[in-house]
């Protein structure tokens, strides 16, 4: 088995994994539409509705966005194994898997900013 080979099989089996607990199971941002001190504003300034508001409409949407993540994430594992990967199709996915990887990394650092000034409040 050639390296290409094994780097789809794993990148076809990790998009399909979390595809299948999105769908059947949850989200880890789940957590961050439900955090009150960090929605409030956003809400508010987004869609002009108070946190009670919010609370009360929002969970079949949050479903919804769960959902479609999954099926998009199986649609990757898919193309994992169909897509001819050419030199634009390969630099717009580095350049996309950095752009996550940034992002996913900011979130890290932000909530631990965030868990820990709110550990020394109290």
């Amino acid at each position: 088995m050639s390296l290409p080979q094994l780097l789809r099989i794993t990148a076809a089996a990790t998009f399909f994994g979390r595809g299948c607990i999105y769908i059947f199971a949850d989200a880890p941002f789940r957590a961050l539409f439900w955090h009150q001190d960090l929605m409030t504003g956003p809400v508010n300034f987004l869609f002009g509705l108070t946190w009670a508001e919010y609370a009360a409409t929002s969970d079949p949407w949050i479903h919804f966005i769960i959902k479609v993540n999954g099926l998009f994430f199986i649609l990757a594992a898919i193309l994992c194994f169909t897509a001819k990967p050419s030199a634009w199709f390969q630099k717009t996915v580095l350049a996309l898997e950095l752009f996550l990887q940034l992002l996913a990394e900011s979130l890290k650092v932000f909530f631990f900013e965030h868990s820990m000034a709110k550990h020394q409040e109290h």
